[in-house]
């Protein structure tokens, strides 16, 4: 069972939703000060928002090949929530905003192994991490600063000279090398890029290859790295098999977000989280390598243990599909206190 000292809560929220008004103000709710914010509007086509301590307020990234732009996006973080000025994509009046909240926290200790982060907030506890940096054009590593092993690492160029993401989990590989990545902006297979140096992370470090897509020399780049945690975060695999009795996935906690992505074929990825409508049969979803509006379909059930395909549609569950996700908890199996989750 999955036992953490910690409520999932602490340091990641999806329940927080506003109305945009075009006028600058604050928002709170998110129970603490988060390190990344991503807002995406949940009934509109509009494009996502992506914010994080380590780079500063008002620059933003979006999931597309697009260069970081500075807005009147979120402007700032305070002890329970954000600040947000008056850029429509992110507070465009009546449109009602969807936000997910991480919070890191420690902003110093880690001692530089290759690159020296310019910029990082981590948290050791749920083993979360954010870091901004410069490439070198050298095969070279950056020390994470966690003590585990990171499970996923998300990285994207800040400037021009590459604008795609690269991703990586432990679950991206679809043959013995280790150097495979998704890139979230597009419905493409996993492709194999030179990303992270055909090296698997460690305890301390994780490597950077040469390509622009990591380690261009003088380029900005911002990492986005997390370890499995049980009862907090995990990683993992299913194979579709078409059917609405599809695979149940064992997470060891009540998801509040889940990812899916198809590793072998040509599908979007599929954004879940468990606030929007807060019930099974109502789960709908965003693709990350679109702006549109939520989707309608329920691909899964989300449950006190995990979740469960209930859908034959091709984009989560092609029968013999290969496909990776993560999953960050609501609430564990049982806590520290005993209490356990249950499922809506």
């Amino acid at each position: 069972m999955a036992y953490i000292s910690f409520k999932p809560s602490d340091f990641f929220t999806p329940n927080v939703q506003y109305t945009g008004n075009d006028l600058a103000r604050t928002i709170t709710g998110t129970g603490f000060q988060p390190d990344v914010t991503i807002i995406k509007a949940r009934d509109d086509s509009v494009v996502w928002n992506i914010f994080d301590s380590a780079r500063g307020a008002s620059k933003r990234l979006q999931y597309s090949y697009i260069a970081q732009s500075d807005t009147s996006g979120v402007t700032g973080w305070n002890a329970d929530g954000f600040t947000i000025g008056t850029n429509g994509d992110a507070n465009s009046n009546g449109q009602v905003l969807q936000t997910w909240n991480w919070k890191m926290g420690t902003t110093s200790g880690i001692t530089p192994v290759g690159i020296t982060p310019t910029a990082y907030s981590i948290n050791t506890t749920c083993k979360q991490g954010v870091y901004a940096y410069t490439g070198t054009g050298s095969a070279t590593t950056l020390a994470h600063g966690l003590g585990q092993k990171p499970s996923m690492i998300m990285v994207k160029s800040t400037g021009t000279v590459e604008q795609s993401w690269a991703w990586w989990s432990n679950y991206t590989h679809i043959d013995s090398a280790n150097d495979y990545i998704g890139e979230p902006n597009t419905t493409a297979a996993v492709i194999q890029r030179d990303a992270f140096n055909d090296t698997y992370p460690t305890d301390t470090v994780f490597s950077l290859g040469t390509t622009n897509y990591t380690n261009a020399s003088a380029q900005g780049y911002v990492a986005y790295v997390q370890c499995d945690v049980p009862g907090y975060f995990k990683t993992g695999y299913f194979m579709g098999n078409a059917n609405l009795d599809g695979p149940f996935c064992y997470t060891g906690f009540k998801p509040a977000y889940v990812g899916i992505k198809r590793r072998d074929g040509t599908s979007p990825w599929l954004i879940f989280d468990s606030k929007r409508n807060g019930y099974n049969t109502n789960n709908y979803f965003f693709f990350t390598t679109s702006s549109a509006a939520q989707n309608n379909n329920v691909p899964i059930n989300l449950l006190s243990n995990g979740f469960k395909l209930v859908t034959t549609d091709g984009d989560a569950n092609t029968n013999g599909g290969n496909y990776f996700w993560w999953a960050i908890a609501e609430n564990p199996l049982v806590g520290s206190d005993g209490t356990p989750g249950v499922a809506t």
